[in-house]
């Protein structure tokens, strides 16, 4: 109960500060604004990789929507890590709950129209009310602090950043009906967790997986969290999360070529060779064992 308090009122000061027009949203340690859906080209690299084999896998929290890519593809047994303590009551407490019951159409309106409308608010208060129920204490609480405030037209997203407006390009799951459903039946076998760590707390804390996806985490370390990792450091921990978490015959993806130092990183990981997934506006490196 302690944590869910502290929780709460970190989300409450949260969204206080996103009110100010000064707030950026750029803060993802501790307590930060959650991603409304992922910007990243999911579609395009998951579409490349044969994940048959793959039990288990590893991959950031953030929005929720790397997890329902990845039960699109047939993964049911996700285990997922933040630094943003949040993002386990968005993605996990929220998102999730709202892919799970309702359908594609719902989903689509809840997360693509206005987040002020009426309809928008009852839809996201109905699918709190199917929340286990310590996502469902939460964003109950959430919203009485909405009313309390007089603020009956905001709601869950107010503590977002903007949406993405080519998210639907993005996500493998909702291109199509029968992806959606997919999904759908994935999520209802799945076993899916949330880890509150940062990417240096791998491999001491984590077990072992077929599948492990960084996304742009290291970028993210450099840009807002000015943690000025050397290229040693990034190559050292990679290999070690290699060594430490990644099962034969697994692959590592860790890095987009977007990252500055990504051509020096990457002569300097000697464990493996590198491969580099490519498509029009999407270069991962990756490591397979």
């Amino acid at each position: 109960m302690i944590e869910r308090n502290k929780d709460l009122l970190a989300a409450i000061n949260l969204y206080n500060e996103m009110q100010k027009f000064s707030y950026n949203g750029y803060k993802f340690y501790g307590y930060g604004a959650c991603y409304q859906q992922t910007n990243e080209k999911l579609l395009a690299l998951l579409s490349k990789i044969d994940l048959s084999k793959t039990n288990k896998a590893l991959t950031v929290t953030a929005s929720g929507d790397h997890i329902l890519n990845l039960l699109t593809k047939g993964i049911t047994n996700i285990d997922t890590f933040d630094s943003n303590r949040l993002t386990e009551y968005y993605a996990l407490g929220f998102k999730l709950v709202a892919a799970k019951c309702l359908d594609k159409e719902q989903f689509f309106k809840l997360f693509t129209e206005t987040p002020h409308s009426k309809e928008n608010i009852a839809l996201q208060k109905f699918v709190i009310s199917c929340a286990p129920e310590q996502y469902r204490w939460f964003w109950q609480n959430y919203f009485i602090f909405l009313d309390n405030e007089k603020n009956e037209h905001q709601g869950i997203f107010e503590i977002c950043r903007k949406k993405v407006e080519n998210h639907i390009d993005n996500n493998i799951y909702l291109q199509s009906s029968q992806n959606y459903l997919a999904m759908q039946q994935a999520l209802n076998k799945s076993n899916i967790t949330f880890n509150h760590l940062n990417v240096t707390q791998i491999p001491e804390n984590l077990g072992t997986y077929d599948f492990i996806y960084l996304s742009n985490i290291f970028e993210y370390r450099q840009k807002i969290f000015g943690t000025n990792d050397s290229v040693t450091d990034v190559a050292e921990l990679v290999e070690s999360i290699y060594k430490n978490n990644l099962n034969m015959n697994g692959e590592l993806f860790y890095l987009y070529v977007i990252f500055r130092n990504y051509q020096e990183i990457m002569n300097s990981i000697k464990i493996a060779e590198t491969k580099i997934y490519r498509d029009k506006n999407l270069r991962v490196l990756s490591l397979k064992k």
